[in-house]
């Protein structure tokens, strides 16, 4: 159920820029999710995210995670990672 929390809070502040208070948070609630669900494996991390990413003409191939989902979450991970660097694994 926490994936689907997070999916729900991604939806509500998916309008949000990538640099503000309710974005940066929830980039770390998805960081640390990441961390757990992967047990800290980076490339199957990026394995799994390159699997489950459609191509702009395709369906989500995971329920909830559209392209226009996708995007932000990359972004907002992004903006996160350059203004936290020492927190990266």
């Amino acid at each position: 159920m926490e994936w689907a929390d997070i999916l729900k809070a991604i939806h509500t502040c998916k309008m949000e820029p990538p640099d503000s208070e309710a974005s940066r948070l929830l980039a770390i609630r998805i960081s640390d999710y990441a961390e757990r669900t992967f047990q800290g494996n980076a490339e199957l991390a990026e394995k799994y995210w390159d699997y489950i990413t459609p191509e702009d003409d395709q369906s989500a191939r995971v329920y909830g995670m559209t392209t226009d989902t996708m995007r932000y979450i990359e972004m907002i991970l992004d903006r996160w990672a350059v203004q936290n660097p020492d927190d990266q694994q």
